[in-house]
C-alpha cells in the first residue's frame, strides 16, 4: 500500500513538473514574440528592417487584402497594392505613414506585383494583373499619380503568344536601369516562364 501511494507521489510530482516547464516555455514563447516585435532583424550583424507597428497611421483605408508594396525613397511615397471588389487598387502613403491618396482607377482587376522604376528622374509605377476580368493578364505603366501610360499583354485574354504579347497571370515585374523589363509569367496559369523585353518596342505600347 505505501509503495503505491509512493509511486503515485512520483508520478503527480513529475506530471507538476512537466506543467511547470510547459508554463514557463508558452511564457518565454509570448516574452520572445514580444521583444521580437520591437526589435532589428538582423543577418551577419546588418539590420534589414524594423518592425513599425504604428505604420500606417491610418489603418482604417485598408479595405482589401495587402497584395505588393513600392517604395519611392526620392519623393517618400509607398505604393500599396490591395485586393477586392469595388475598392481602390492602389493606397498612397508618405514613408511616415500618412496617408495621401487612393487610385480610383477601373483598369485594375486583380494586382499581384508591383515596382517603381525611375525614380531619380522620371518616376512610373508598373503593377502586374492577374484578374480574368476585362483587364487582367496585362502589365501596366502608371505615373505617380494614377494615370495609365501604357499596357504590356491583351487585356482579358490569356495566352503565350509573343506576338502579339499575351500572358497568363503575370505574377512579377522587374525595371532594370537600361530600360529592360523581367516579367515572371505564370502565378497559377500555363505560362512558367520568365520574359525578357527591350525598352524600344515597349515605348511604342500605348494604354488601353
Amino acid at each position: 500500500m505505501r509503495r503505491r501511494n509512493y509511486c503515485c507521489l512520483i508520478a503527480v510530482t513529475m506530471a507538476l513538473l512537466l506543467f511547470v516547464m510547459f508554463l514557463c516555455g508558452v511564457i518565454s514563447g509570448h516574452t520572445s514574440v514580444a521583444s521580437r516585435s520591437h526589435a532589428d532583424f538582423r543577418v551577419s550583424g546588418r539590420a534589414l528592417y524594423k518592425l513599425d507597428i504604428s505604420w500606417p497611421r491610418n489603418p482604417e483605408v485598408f479595405t482589401g487584402q495587402v497584395f505588393a508594396v513600392a517604395v519611392d525613397h526620392v519623393r517618400g511615397r509607398v505604393y500599396v497594392a490591395q485586393r477586392g471588389e469595388s475598392i481602390p487598387k492602389v493606397l498612397v502613403f508618405r514613408t511616415d505613414g500618412e496617408f495621401l491618396q487612393a487610385w480610383n482607377t477601373s483598369s485594375l482587376d486583380t494586382p499581384h506585383g508591383m515596382f517603381l522604376a525611375n525614380a531619380s528622374a522620371d518616376p512610373s509605377l508598373w503593377v502586374t494583373d492577374v484578374g480574368s476580368g476585362p483587364f487582367g493578364h496585362t502589365v501596366k505603366q502608371y505615373s505617380p499619380d494614377g494615370k495609365l501610360l501604357r499596357v504590356l499583354g491583351s487585356p482579358g485574354r490569356a495566352g503565350s503568344s509573343l506576338s502579339p504579347l499575351q500572358f497568363d497571370q503575370p505574377a512579377e515585374i522587374f525595371i532594370h536601369s537600361s530600360g529592360e523589363i523581367y516579367i515572371v509569367d505564370g502565378d497559377g496559369g500555363e505560362n512558367n516562364r520568365l520574359i525578357k523585353l527591350s525598352p524600344d518596342p515597349v515605348k511604342n505600347m500605348k494604354p488601353l
